[in-house]
């Protein structure tokens, strides 16, 4: 589904397979994984985004490399873990002020694998 202004100078929202941009390169992707379940939307001030993807790995060593790979290309991070008889997981704030650049990632375990949704946030 794709949305736009009816001059396509305001805003466009788009989702699902008709998403065609590329997920910005400062936004970490999983090693392995492919992301799905795709989201963008553009306005005149700011490209917002977001997409989930799975993995087999444990929610530990997902959050170890979402919180290295901000932190290496200056993101403030602060982390929230949770874990319970069944389940774990931990959600990760990045922030980078002089970029205008956020970063949010959930990071959850279930039935043995580990899925995670990123979603992000860049003002022009």
């Amino acid at each position: 589904v794709k949305i736009e202004s009816s001059d396509g100078d305001g805003f466009a929202i788009t989702t699902g397979a008709a998403v065609s941009d590329e997920i910005p390169d400062w936004v970490p992707v999983y090693p392995g994984s492919e992301p799905a379940n795709r989201g963008s939307m553009k306005t005149n001030d700011s490209i917002n985004g977001n997409f989930t993807l799975s993995t087999g790995d444990p929610v530990a060593e997902v959050l170890e490399f979402y919180r290295e790979q901000l932190k290496s290309i200056g993101f403030q991070v602060t982390v929230n873990t949770y874990s319970g008889a069944e389940n774990e997981g931990a959600m990760i704030n990045g922030v980078h002020e002089a970029e205008n650049r956020s970063a949010i990632v959930v990071i959850g375990s279930d039935d043995g694998s580990t899925t995670v949704n990123v979603t992000y946030s860049s003002k022009k």
